[in-house]
This record gives C-alpha cells, structure tokens and sequence, in this order.
C-alpha cells in the first residue's frame, strides 16, 4: 500500500479518502481476500479503516 493511501486512510477517509478508497478497494479485497468484505460499501469503509489502522499499529 502507497504511503499516500496510508495518510489517506489514517486521516479517517476524508471525502478525497474515500474517493481514493473506492478506486483503491478491488486491490486491497485482492489482499485481504474477501474474507471480511461484503457487495455494500460500509463494510468495505471499515475494512479500509481497519486495515489502515493495522497499517499505523505496525509502523509505530
């Protein structure tokens, strides 16, 4: 994952974030396996931000 989208998700997908989250969804699901996605777009939203929040945990 690019920093970019990182600063995104950690910034709580602002409306720019969640643009860039939609164009960005099908290569994380790729990632993640569909495990925990479903068809509607909320889950996928805190998908996103469960994952980018595991990104932050890692990096400090």
């Amino acid at each position: 994952m690019s920093a970019a989208i990182r600063r995104q998700l950690m910034r709580g997908l602002s409306s720019t974030a969640r643009v860039a989250a939609t164009r960005t969804t099908p290569v994380l699901v790729k990632h993640v396996s569909a495990r925990t996605f479903t068809t509607t777009s909320v889950p996928k939203f805190m998908a996103l931000r469960a994952l980018g929040n595991q990104v932050a945990a890692k990096d400090t």
